[in-house]
């Protein structure tokens, strides 16, 4: 096949800048290695998670390396891709990434880096819900889940959870420990109306 000049130099232009890059990954590899921060490396080299994708899809060998550097199987991470998508169902993620519960929980122990990316993936969900019910109480101005965050969060300032106990006619508070599955609305409604008795 005859290649003109411009096609000669475009090659050598493009295996020069693949050597560039493939150094440059290399390089990036090694600091993943040494630091196991990944913020620090693409802050120290100015790239992000897209690049990182490109690169694994793009040059030979890369993937293997870089799950390795960082401590990942294969599996491992398609679990941790999945977890979130399958609201931390434990099981259901399992049966998409075929394995057992029991390498879920192997890898728990096992992998420092498994543990932490799957502990960020959890506390990312606690953040959302917590976010959910703040809005609830401060813009809909929600009593309940205003009671709900006090009891959960504020056991220092001597909020505690209760039910309420009706008795001849009397209402008495009764501690019932964190087990929210013991309330029943009627008795959210008559501690509420206590509380809000309590605040006139």
């Amino acid at each position: 096949m005859f290649f003109n000049s411009f096609e000669v130099q475009k090659t050598i232009i493009m295996m020069k800048k693949r050597k560039k890059l493939l150094k440059k990954h290399l390089k990036v590899l090694e600091m993943i290695e040494n630091t196991k921060d990944l913020y620090e490396v693409y802050h120290r080299y100015g790239i992000d998670e897209k690049d990182i994708n490109n690169w694994r899809e793009t040059v030979m060998g890369f993937d293997e390396q870089f799950l390795k550097a960082i401590g990942l199987t294969k599996a491992q991470e398609s679990f941790l891709e999945l977890f979130p998508t399958r609201l931390l169902n434990v099981a259901a993620t399992c049966r998409e990434v075929k394995i057992s519960r029991q390498t879920f929980y192997r890898w728990l122990n096992e992998s420092d880096t498994f543990r932490i990316f799957h502990h960020n993936i959890v506390e990312g969900f606690k953040d959302d819900i917590e976010t959910v019910l703040l809005k609830k109480i401060f813009i809909e101005g929600d009593i309940k889940a205003m009671i709900f965050y006090a009891e959960a969060k504020m056991k220092d300032r001597g909020y505690g959870v209760t039910n309420i106990n009706v008795n001849n006619g009397t209402k008495s508070l009764r501690s019932f420990g964190n087990d929210y599955s013991k309330y029943t609305m009627q008795e959210l409604d008559d501690e509420i109306a206590i509380l809000e008795e309590k605040l006139k």
